[in-house]
């Protein structure tokens, strides 16, 4: 299946896992298995920060929804050679694509940004949208503008 080496990204929800490895082949298996713990990084933005992803290397990141919304969830690339996938709390792939848009109930979900082996560094960011219910008022720079022209705030 895999000849020479493989990078198999996965998400673990918390909790105790196991990992079996076998062999496809009559054969013992040989080889050697590296595992890395990766932090999961938060989105309490539109867009998360601005990340370099090296070729065959994966980032994961976090939102949570209070209540159930209709939501977009997608990356921006400098390169369209990244594939995006979400998935839910426990590690359940719900949809794959760079931009994708979901019905979500309330709870914990990924947003898991790849990129192939066989490309080249890209800068990435990741972007949610309708996570937060949009305001019922002016925004904030007009209520300023406002009160700054009524005289009731200097700055």
């Amino acid at each position: 299946m895999f000849r020479d080496a493989v990078e198999l990204p996965l998400y673990l929800a918390p909790g105790e896992t196991t990992l079996l490895f076998d062999g496809t082949t009559a054969s013992a298996p040989g080889g050697h298995v590296e595992l890395h713990r990766v932090a999961v990084e938060e989105l309490r933005t539109r867009f998360s920060e601005k990340r370099m992803l090296a070729p065959g290397s994966s980032r994961l990141y976090h939102f949570h929804l209070s209540q159930p919304r209709d939501i977009g969830v997608g990356v921006k690339a400098s390169v369209d050679m990244v594939s995006c996938t979400l998935l839910d709390g426990a590690g359940t792939e719900l949809g794959r694509g760079l931009l994708q848009m979901h019905h979500l109930a309330a709870g914990d979900y990924l947003l898991r940004v790849e990129t192939p082996p066989d490309g080249e560094t890209v800068q990435v960011q990741a972007v949610v949208v309708g996570d937060h219910p949009p305001g019922n008022g002016p925004p904030q720079d007009v209520i300023r503008k406002y009160l700054r022209e009524a005289g009731l705030k200097s700055n």
